[in-house]
């Protein structure tokens, strides 16, 4: 929860923001072939969940063949074609010397896989009430 994160409109705060809450936090790639199913899972995820504090949070990343736009409003107006309840982040580095403090957290506190670096878009991680990783 001490992580800092920033929207699309350049507002920062911290995770403790959803104390409480079930976060599902994704690197999203407007572009990428995944990109129409994966929004598609995603609001139909928060039609279910919601209620309940699911909350998603999209990080545009245009790290893999650079599949997300340049421009975060054309990232907004894609995302909202689906939802208008994602929580729209700025453009982030996922893995690398630049990657962002929450993805490096959450990269190093994974259990089970076989690697700890983000592969490709969409990668989905969920933080549980408490702020654990799942």
């Amino acid at each position: 929860y001490d992580i800092t994160v920033t929207d699309y409109l350049k507002n920062s705060y911290k995770l403790a923001r959803y104390r409480g809450k079930v976060l599902m936090v994704v690197n999203v790639a407007s572009s990428c072939g995944f990109a129409k199913d994966a929004y598609r899972n995603m609001s139909d995820l928060l039609v279910k969940y919601r209620r309940r504090g699911l909350r998603i949070m999209l990080f545009p990343c245009r790290q893999f063949w650079n599949q997300e736009f340049g421009d975060i409003e054309k990232v907004k107006e894609f995302a909202n074609r689906y939802s208008g309840e994602f929580l729209l982040m700025d453009m982030v580095d996922v893995k690398g010397a630049k990657a962002h403090p929450l993805f490096e957290y959450l990269c190093a506190n994974l259990k089970g896989w076989v690697t700890n670096s983000i592969k490709w878009n969409f990668t989905t991680f969920l933080i549980g009430r408490d702020g654990e990783l799942v």
